[in-house]
């Protein structure tokens, strides 16, 4: 009979692949503290033996959802539970204990009103109240000058990146470098950093973005983190609380599938949004975007349209900057179209 110790360093050494043990123990470890307010190596007989079906949805699946974690995430969060379970089954942990690893197995720790697809337990943010969460963040008082407006660049700096909160908050100066595009020949800084997994990412933000960066974060050693005193838990807590304030269940990852959503209206690109949202699936990308179409931007509507584009000459110049200014996809599309054009262009930049 093994000890629980040894039990989950053994399950941990089954896995092929170091990154699976290290998602699977962070699933087991986040699930044993909400249900049962304790790390796994502390799990006992009367712990498992007490573990019930309600328990599960009420102390771990119902919380997960409310904080806007996907129904995906939750089904493999309990998979790794399971997983340790089964283990702790074979290798006799509590052989002296009368458990039903059957029923935890097929019944309790395995809950079928989870979506595959994951269906949406929080609403992606869209650009206007992005800009309201930076004010409201701003605008906040703090024990300690600036933080408010550190934070607010942190929201801004998840959505023009795509990165995560975890990723985002151990940035350092040190993981950007200067370059010029041989494209524009404008300069541009470039964010390389591993944000999930082992892939290498790299972002290219306008060096002007850079620079406001450095003008709101300070002007650190090249080591030091761009939001350092900054954490998870109080951006999560200061989400909570401007999401009651305007009505609509804004989560941490509303951030990013907010950026992915407004990334993809103003594109309908899928292949650049799933790049930017270190996707290795376009599957993934999908579920990110949080698409909500009027009827004239349905398939059918656009092909079957017969516009007559050359009514356009006859607005006026004032007339079609109202157009272009109406929403933010309609200037984006212009804003590229005339940096393409080199004699445009030219004009843009003076």
């Amino acid at each position: 009979m093994e000890t629980i110790e040894n039990t989950f360093e053994t399950w941990k050494n089954s896995f092929s692949s170091e990154n699976t043990s290290r998602n699977y123990e962070t699933s087991v470890t986040k699930f044993s503290e909400m249900v049962f307010d304790k790390q796994p190596v502390w799990w006992t007989a009367n712990d498992l033996k007490s573990l019930n079906y309600e328990k599960v949805i009420n102390s771990f699946v119902e919380p997960s959802r409310a904080s806007g974690v996907k129904d995906s995430t939750i089904k493999r969060d309990l998979t790794a539970v399971r997983s340790l379970v089964k283990m702790i089954e074979r290798t006799e942990t509590f052989s002296d204990e009368d458990i039903d690893f059957a029923k935890l197995q097929t019944s309790i720790l395995r809950v079928d009103t989870l979506s595959i697809r994951d269906t949406e337990h929080y609403n992606a943010i869209s650009v206007s109240e992005l800009h309201q969460l930076e004010a409201w963040l701003t605008g906040r008082n703090f024990q300690q000058d600036g933080i408010g407006e550190r934070y607010a660049t942190l929201v801004d700096f998840m959505f023009k990146t795509g990165v995560r909160v975890t990723a985002a908050l151990n940035v350092r100066w040190k993981n950007f470098s200067i370059m010029t595009s041989a494209w524009d020949n404008d300069q541009y800084a470039v964010l390389s950093l591993i944000d999930k997994g082992k892939k290498l990412n790299k972002k290219y933000l306008p060096i002007r973005y850079y620079q406001k960066l450095r003008n709101v974060l300070g002007r650190g050693d090249a080591n030091d983190k761009l939001f350092e005193g900054l954490t998870h838990s109080n951006l999560k807590k200061l989400m909570q609380q401007f999401s009651q304030e305007v009505g609509r269940n804004l989560v941490i990852h509303s951030i990013k599938a907010g950026a992915a959503t407004s990334l993809w209206t103003r594109t309908h690109d899928l292949l650049l949004v799933r790049d930017f949202c270190d996707h290795t699936s376009v599957k993934t990308t999908e579920n990110y975007i949080h698409r909500n179409p009027s009827p004239a931007e349905t398939g059918s509507a656009i092909l079957a349209s017969e516009n007559d584009y050359s009514k356009l000459s006859k607005l006026t110049k004032e007339q079609l900057l109202i157009a272009i200014g109406s929403s933010v996809e309609c200037q984006s599309v212009v804003y590229s179209a005339v940096k393409q054009n080199a004699e445009l262009a030219r004009i843009l930049n003076n």
